[in-house]
């Protein structure tokens, strides 16, 4: 973080800023994204869209201190306009469904006494097989120069005016599941031999046996597709199976309605209207996004807004984003 950003954090904090946003936004519910906790290993390397432990544990500490950590039924019955929440309610989310959510995650939940709600990849969950195709596109394109990577891709499809790493992921992004998984299919076999296994930590999905040892202590279910699926990316078909199959599964594998959905990726461009009927159809109560924002009562159900935590030991930071004071100022980004 540069000086500048840490110099008006100090200033907001002493000042009782983010006592004013947690104020102002008081009867709003504030609903965090979070994806991977890990381990600190002995580099302190923190990877991309992961927290430590410690600092997720400083995270809770924070929160239980100052807001209502809500339950899974609590924002089910406010999100279907059928109860009311507290003053300075937060819901915590999870998206993708890895492992280290139930082994680093999950532990620092039962110890302050809350509950979150997980989305899970459901045809991925408890499969020593496929992984989720973004981690294994990052396996390749760590472990094999972008050149091979790119020239590989032009076999399958990749246009050719497409020549770094940012158009590669648009590109990827953009396809339906079969064209998706035949193009790491290809990588994966024409560069055998030159990929190094990422750290386990990072990318092995839950189990359902852990799954449903999380439900029984009170945490919450929903889907995040069957494949990490980008729905206006799927076709018609396509879409019915990544909502109402992985719904079907979870509530089978679990044992519990499967009320909530998160769209992966989650911005704007990546659910239509057409995406949101089919989400109501197939019995869901809300869907959440990736687009930052407070949720009132007067919200569209299935285009929630959600605040993505950022992955910084810095509780100040923190802080800004769970009180709404983040989108006052561009600080803390």
């Amino acid at each position: 973080m540069s000086i500048a950003k840490t110099v008006a954090l100090c200033l907001l904090s002493s000042a009782g800023v983010f006592r004013i946003g947690r104020a102002l936004s008081r009867r709003s519910l504030v609903v965090l994204t979070y994806h991977r906790v890990v381990t600190k290993d002995q580099s302190g390397a923190r990877p991309s869209n992961a927290l430590f432990s410690c600092d997720f544990e400083k995270q809770i500490e924070y929160l239980v201190s100052r807001y209502h950590i809500t339950t899974g039924e609590e924002a089910r019955l406010f999100l279907s306009g059928e109860g009311n929440i507290p003053a300075n309610s937060v819901l915590l989310t999870f998206d993708d469904g890895y492992e280290n959510n139930y082994t680093e995650a999950f532990p620092v939940l039962r110890r302050y006494g809350v509950t979150a709600v997980f989305f899970l990849t459901a045809g991925l969950i408890g499969n020593n097989g496929p992984r989720l195709w973004f981690d294994a596109l990052d396996e390749l394109l760590s472990a094999n120069s972008l050149v091979s990577v790119i020239d590989c891709l032009h076999g399958v499809g990749l246009p050719a005016d497409y020549h770094n790493e940012r158009a590669v992921r648009k590109w990827f992004k953009n396809l339906s599941r079969r064209p998706r998984e035949n193009a790491i299919a290809t990588l994966t076999e024409r560069l055998r031999g030159r990929a190094e296994h990422n750290n386990v930590q990072l990318t092995k999905l839950m189990t359902w046996e852990q799954a449903r040892e999380m439900a029984s202590a009170g945490m919450t279910f929903g889907s995040h597709t069957q494949t990490h699926q980008i729905l206006t990316s799927a076709m018609a078909e396509e879409r019915e199976q990544e909502l109402v199959t992985s719904r079907v599964t979870i509530e089978k594998e679990i044992g519990r309605p499967c009320w909530a959905f998160a769209y992966p990726n989650g911005e704007s461009t990546d659910f239509s209207a057409t995406d949101k009927a089919a989400l109501k159809a197939a019995g869901y109560v809300c869907a959440f996004t990736q687009i930052p924002g407070l949720i009132a009562s007067t919200a569209d159900p299935y285009a929630l807004p959600r605040i993505p935590v950022p992955d910084t030991d810095d509780i100040r930071v923190f802080a800004s984003r769970v009180s709404g004071v983040h989108q006052w100022r561009s600080i803390g980004h």
